[in-house]
């Protein structure tokens, strides 16, 4: 037999769920932290944009730069320029420099943003052979990237640690065949190191500078060829390593 309250002769149990209900819907109710949620969506939303904003920026300049290499073959300062001044840019270093490798020495062939008394001092130091334990030569030996934290913490800081500023930079070689023709350096005033998508990114670069050298080494070898079939006698020019790795395809349009 149910059991009965003193009013309304409702039954006890029935009375006591319903008093339990409505202190649970009258309970004051948990907040959520909508605050963390939202900073945490703009915090996504920023990263996908810079993220896409990054790519954007590389897709322009790498077309930039094939366009260069298109249009303008044979100026290769103009071309090293610009390699050398988007990866500086995009990675978010604060200087760089590009150099040529002969097989004995390094040669200095594009600046970018280079403080004064770095600059100077390569210009009068001209071609050289890199100390030991510089990242240049780190290079030259392995033919691998060379990526320091801060040069200025080494034991002996390099001449663009003392009269650049440099911290952290990133060296990167540039190949052909296996065969190390110059090194892209870029350079940071702070210690931060580069990201494993930044030198990615100037490994690109290197490889684009790469093919602008040999696009103006075929392109001056062309002209030479077009110059001895003209005087005619293309059989030793053809027949000579400088055609190495050229297309030579064209030479079926001309006669024999």
């Amino acid at each position: 037999m149910n059991r009965r309250s003193g009013v309304g002769g409702k039954p006890a149990k029935s009375r006591h769920r319903k008093t339990a209900m409505l202190k649970h819907r009258n309970a004051p109710k948990t907040k959520r932290n909508r605050g963390v949620s939202i900073a945490s969506q703009k915090t996504v939303v920023a990263r996908l944009t810079r993220e896409r904003d990054e790519a954007l920026l590389r897709e322009t300049a790498n077309f930039e730069i094939l366009r260069l290499i298109s249009k303008s073959p044979g100026n290769l300062e103009l071309v090293f320029r610009t390699i050398l001044e988007d990866a500086t840019r995009i990675c978010n270093a604060n200087f760089g420099t590009l150099f040529r490798f002969d097989g004995e020495n390094f040669h200095p062939v594009a600046q970018f943003n280079t403080p004064t008394a770095l600059l100077e001092a390569q210009t009068r130091r001209g071609p050289f052979k890199p100390p030991p334990g510089t990242a240049i030569e780190h290079v030259m030996r392995t033919k691998q990237v060379s990526h320091s934290a801060d040069k200025a913490a080494e034991p002996v800081p390099t001449v663009a640690a003392k009269l650049g500023g440099a911290r952290s930079l990133v060296a990167v070689p540039m190949l052909k065949d296996d065969l190390l023709i110059g090194v892209i350096v870029i350079y940071r005033q702070e210690v931060r190191p580069f990201t494993d998508k930044q030198i990615a990114l100037v490994q690109n670069f290197a490889a684009q500078a790469v093919i602008a050298i040999e696009n103006a080494r075929c392109s001056t070898n062309s002209t030479r060829l077009i110059s001895s079939l003209n005087n005619g006698s293309p059989i030793k020019l053809v027949k000579s390593n400088a055609w190495a790795g050229c297309d030579v395809s064209c030479l079926r349009k001309w006669p024999t």
